[in-house]
């Protein structure tokens, strides 16, 4: 496709509530990126049978090991997931948040990775136990351990991590 034909149709799913536009990006010399994402609407049109599945499974290995147990077990899923990234730093962590669905960047300033449209935001309202998850997948794919700092304010929840590496990096 050319580029205008990507811009035309990324006008007409902007216009019609599908995507919006996100931060805009200078990672190369020339004009600056302009990063899109699914908007709320945009991400009811896909199937989301995962969120009910998800957290029947929680629900279920809450009841066999309690609390500690979930938390166990969702931390080791995380580790499992960023298998290949392994001590990657911050890039590798974004690579494998990315890797995941979820639209993931570094900012430096606040030595954070912020990730918009989180994977597993459907489930996250009803289990905030799953930023463990992802927590353990950051630190894992890191390298470093890494703070989660979500903001869940009743909207579309907005993942935060701190790597002290950042600040080094």
């Amino acid at each position: 496709m050319s580029t205008n034909a990507v811009r035309g149709h990324l006008v007409a799913l902007e216009r019609d509530g599908v995507v919006e536009r996100g931060e805009t990006r200078r990672e190369t010399v020339g004009k600056p990126a302009r990063v899109y994402g699914l908007s709320a609407a945009g991400e009811e049109l896909f199937p989301r049978a995962y969120a009910p599945v998800l957290l029947a499974f929680l629900d279920l290995i809450a009841e066999w090991d309690g609390a500690d147990g979930l938390g166990e077990v969702l931390h080791e899923v995380g580790a499992r997931l960023a298998v290949g990234a392994d001590g990657g730093g911050a890039e590798g962590a974004a690579r494998a948040l990315r890797a995941l669905g979820a639209d993931a960047t570094i900012d430096r300033a606040t030595s954070q990775i912020v990730v918009s449209g989180c994977p597993l935001a459907a489930a996250v309202d009803a289990r905030p136990q799953l930023c463990g998850l992802m927590t353990a997948l950051v630190s894992s794919a890191a390298g470093a351990p890494a703070v989660e700092r979500c903001e869940r304010n009743g909207g579309r929840p907005r993942c935060r991590f701190a790597l002290s590496d950042l600040a080094e990096s």
